[in-house]
Parts: structure tokens; sequence; C-alpha cells
């Protein structure tokens, strides 16, 4: 038994310095796959929860995964549509949400607001391969050049909106999995 014990948390090692790699090098399957073993594994899953508040704390940002369970525990709870707000908030976050969570939590810089406001109405999806020229060139496509300074947050941001999801994402599908098993 302890040596079952011993390679479970063996892998579960293995998985968290998987993780942080994935996410050190923006490899999306890398950081599904240990997300997906999460969904098996509850010690996992609150170790990469602290994984991911303490990149939020580096990052210097606030940290959007309490407000995203909060929201998923209620659709859970009280709306009859569930699923539907499952497979939303699974998807990527669209530009005009990024801009919402930069106003909501008070990031945008005052030279920035106009830009920001504009925003808030795009119903465009955030780029899977998310780096700063890339979303450079998308706000360019929209017809909007951003500082430095508002592109940098707004792909932050990004990256903790869509994280946050996920992480929803796997509590609300390791919730159900545990409901259907009794």
């Amino acid at each position: 038994m302890k040596m079952k014990s011993k390679n479970k948390q063996q892998m579960r090692e293995w998985l968290i310095h998987r993780y942080v790699q994935a996410f050190d090098h923006r490899d999306a399957e890398g950081i599904e796959a240990v997300l997906d073993a999460a969904l098996r594994d509850p010690e996992l899953s609150a170790a990469i929860d602290e994984i991911n508040l303490a990149y939020l704390e580096e990052a210097e940002i606030p940290a959007f995964s309490n407000a995203a369970q909060t929201v998923a525990d209620l659709a859970q709870k009280h709306l009859a549509g569930a699923a539907e707000q499952q497979e939303r908030m699974a998807s990527a976050p669209t530009v005009g949400e990024v801009a919402a969570q930069l106003q909501a939590q008070r990031l945008v810089h005052p030279t920035d607001e106009a830009i920001n406001r504009s925003l808030l109405q795009s119903q465009r999806p955030i780029p899977l391969d998310l780096t700063v020229s890339n979303l450079t060139a998308l706000l360019v496509e929209l017809g909007f050049e951003a500082s430095k300074r508002y592109v940098r947050v707004f792909k932050d941001a990004a990256i903790w909106l869509g994280m946050s999801r996920s992480q929803s994402q796997i509590k609300l599908a390791a919730r159900e999995e545990h409901r259907r098993i009794r």
C-alpha cells in the first residue's frame, strides 16, 4: 500500500513539474494534459490552484480564480442551463471579456481607458497563441493602436482569465463525475 501511495505522489510531483514547464513554455497541450489528470486527483488540482495563485501574485494581478469559481458554483446551483454556462466558460475569453476584467479590476492606466472602453463590446475570441505581437496585431486589426503597457496588462489578464475558466471547468467536471459515481 505504501508503494502505491509513493508512486502516486511521485507521479503527482512529476505532473506538477510538467505543468510549470508547460506554463513557462506556453505549451497549451502540456497544460491541458496535466489539467486532465487533475480531474481525477483532488490533491493535484489543489496544487495547481496554489501554483496559479503564486503566478498571479508574482505578476501582481488580482486573483481571478475565486471570482470564476463563485460564478461557476452559482451557475451550477441556480441556473437550469448550467451545461451551457459550463461550455461558455470553457471557451476562450473574448476581447470584450478581458477588457471588462481589466476595467473591473481597475488595471487600466488612465491613458488607455478610451481603448479599453471601445473593446468592451468586442466578441472576438482571444487567439490561442497569445503573444505580445499577436495581441498587438489583433488590436490593430480591430482598429486600435494600444500602448505596450496596455498590451502587456491585457495579455496577462487574458491568460489568467483563460486559466480561471479552465480551473472552473475542471472543478465542475470533477463535481459532475463525483455525483455520477455516487
